[in-house]
């Protein structure tokens, strides 16, 4: 909730939520069942992954902040 009110200045909403968990879900799924695409994914760019983060759960996070980070709203804030 931090983190969506300081990008747009304020909170998602129930749906909004909804849609955000569901997103994490599908992406948690993906990369779970196939963590050389996890692996791919979180050691791209010139950081290095935490190594005591579960890939599949980093990738996944990954994938969800950058839908949030590349919203209008969030881009026009």
């Amino acid at each position: 909730d931090l983190i969506t009110t300081a990008l747009m200045s304020r909170s998602f909403d129930n749906d909004e939520q909804a849609l955000v968990k569901k997103a994490l879900d599908h992406h948690l799924q993906r990369y779970s069942g196939s963590p050389e695409l996890a692996q791919e994914l979180i050691t791209v760019g010139a950081s290095k992954p935490d190594p005591s983060l579960p890939p599949a759960e980093l990738a996944a996070w990954t994938l969800v902040a950058s839908q949030i980070f590349n919203l209008d709203e969030t881009l026009t804030k």
